[in-house]
């Protein structure tokens, strides 16, 4: 290839860049946008109605690990258990 074909080439692929006008561009990035908060819409609805069933169900917290203070103590873990008197 020679200097001139390149330089043509440049060209025309600055041209093909500069027919897209700025508000093009834009809409372009409206329409993605839109397409993508329906996705997350409905994705928000299934993980509400997930949710609410789980909790229906009782299997909301089942299986899920509880995080313990370690300053809590064993008594304060066992309250209301009618073992907490071992610790005294």
């Amino acid at each position: 290839m020679t200097d001139e074909v390149k330089d043509e080439i440049v060209e025309e692929v600055k041209k093909e860049e500069s027919s897209v006008s700025p508000i093009e561009k834009a809409e372009d990035v409206l329409a993605k946008i839109s397409k993508q908060n329906e996705i997350m819409e409905a994705n928000l609805i299934r993980a509400e109605k997930l949710q609410a069933k789980q909790m229906i169900s009782g299997k909301a917290n089942a299986g899920q690990v509880e995080k313990v203070d370690e300053n809590k103590g064993a008594k304060s873990l066992l309250a209301g258990t009618g073992y907490e008197s071992m610790f005294n």
